[in-house]
């Protein structure tokens, strides 16, 4: 239970760009949970799951269950109407690419970061909907983060 408590608060922890893994690590627990009782066990696991509905510590398995469902669910609508549509194009790009939104933000911070981490170039622009960029990097990938506020969303951009 303390392992689905943990992977079940990774949207509240300013995480929700960590969902899937999220739902990954879940259908993971589910499946060893599962496994556990069916072939460590050797158990009828729909016997078992009946004969669980009396025990309490099931009940909380499953309404947290479902309340991580909800959180999934809630994390990616929250991470999609954050920037709403994004273009990053063209991408490959042999030097200046273009940011393009839905909609104009009042405030802005665009980090580049190379393939190891580091920051290579840094923006910080107010009222835009349209950004034309033009860093000086050098062929490889690079990952661009866009900051508005206290949300962030990560693209990844290829240079030729």
């Amino acid at each position: 239970l303390a392992l689905y408590t943990c992977v079940g608060l990774v949207p509240y922890l300013s995480a929700a760009d960590k969902v899937v893994p999220q739902v990954l690590y879940l259908s993971i627990l589910n499946t060893f949970a599962f496994a556990y009782i069916g072939l460590v066990k050797k158990k009828n696991i729909l016997k078992e799951f009946s004969a669980t509905l009396n025990n309490w510590s099931f009940i909380l398995y499953f309404l947290f269950f479902i309340w991580s469902s909800i959180t999934v669910i809630g994390s990616l609508n929250i991470s999609e109407s954050v920037f709403g549509d994004i273009k990053l194009y063209p991408n490959p790009t042999m030097g200046d690419f273009i940011i393009d939104f839905s909609k104009s933000y009042n405030k802005l911070e665009i980090l580049i970061y190379d393939i190891n981490g580091r920051i290579v170039d840094e923006y910080k622009l107010e009222n835009k909907s349209r950004i034309n960029l033009n860093p000086n990097i050098s062929v490889g990938l690079y990952f661009i983060k866009i900051i508005n506020s206290s949300q962030s969303i990560v693209l990844k951009l290829i240079k030729k």
